[in-house]
């Protein structure tokens, strides 16, 4: 903001030179503490969704997000016709954000794969839902077809998480719509994390950071920094062991650390 202030001042010729140009941000330290889920955990909240038609939709855009990294606003815009069943990718084009449906964040699409898994519960869906057209939403309201809302999205992700009891909560005192006052169990994790469940894994899988990059969404390779103590996969060490056997020509047993 400041700096803005400064460029506009100069502009208008109010100032000579833009001082805060020319001076030095501060040193913030990067945080590299992002709370992965594993496959176990995406399970469990998997499971604690209610079974009603609401509850099987937020497990569904759980999935989605952990095992094909959309952002919330992508689950909730997607559509059918972006499902390419043949080839096994999504197209990422819309983002539902504030009531409004735009291009995704970056102001671009893209394609992002789609593991069996989630192509497997995708063609369940399809077969249950009363909403199945080429155009319709695949995560659409169970009653009218619209989209789903972002905040009761991370809102029910936030309870399954609590009911699922894979991480630790605290009593947190919330305000109610009538004004009045609740204690609620708390819990960090969001929705969002669901993202960092699917970069965490796809490079701890071998997966090259640039593809991720690209199947992600991220303009600015600096954007996964947080990722990059994720990419040793374990590959690395079986191809290393795989050039000693070739030079010496004999295999070694599978050393087990203490303990």
């Amino acid at each position: 903001m400041a700096n803005s202030l400064w460029e506009f001042a100069v502009k208008k010729k109010m100032a000579s030179v833009n001082v805060v140009a020319q001076t030095e941000a501060p040193y913030v330290p990067r945080n590299e503490k992002i709370d992965v889920m594993t496959w176990a955990d995406i399970v469990a909240v998997r499971d604690a969704f209610p079974g009603t038609p609401m509850g099987r939709l937020n497990s569904l855009a759980t999935l989605l997000a952990c095992r094909c990294g959309l952002r919330e606003s992508e689950v909730i815009a997607l559509r059918w016709s972006e499902v390419m069943w043949d080839t096994g990718w999504l197209r990422v084009i819309e983002g539902h954000v504030r009531g409004k449906t735009k291009l995704p964040k970056g102001k671009k699409g893209r394609i992002t794969p789609m593991p069996d898994i989630v192509k497997v519960a995708l063609l369940d869906h399809l077969e249950t839902t009363a909403f199945n057209k080429p155009d319709d939403l695949v995560l659409a309201h169970p009653v009218d077809g619209s989209e789903l809302n972002a905040s009761a999205l991370n809102e029910r992700f936030k309870e399954a998480v609590v009911e699922s009891g894979i991480r630790p909560t605290e009593l947190r005192r919330y305000k109610k719509r009538n004004g009045e006052y609740e204690m609620r169990d708390y819990v960090a994790l969001s929705f969002h994390d669901c993202r960092h469940a699917w970069a965490s894994w796809c490079l701890s899988n071998g997966q090259a950071p640039a593809n991720v990059q690209k199947w992600g969404g991220w303009e600015d390779a600096k954007t996964m920094a947080i990722y990059d103590h994720f990419i040793p996969s374990g590959f690395e060490v079986d191809q290393l062991n795989a050039a000693v056997e070739r030079e010496t020509g004999a295999s070694h047993a599978t050393a087990a650390g203490p303990g």
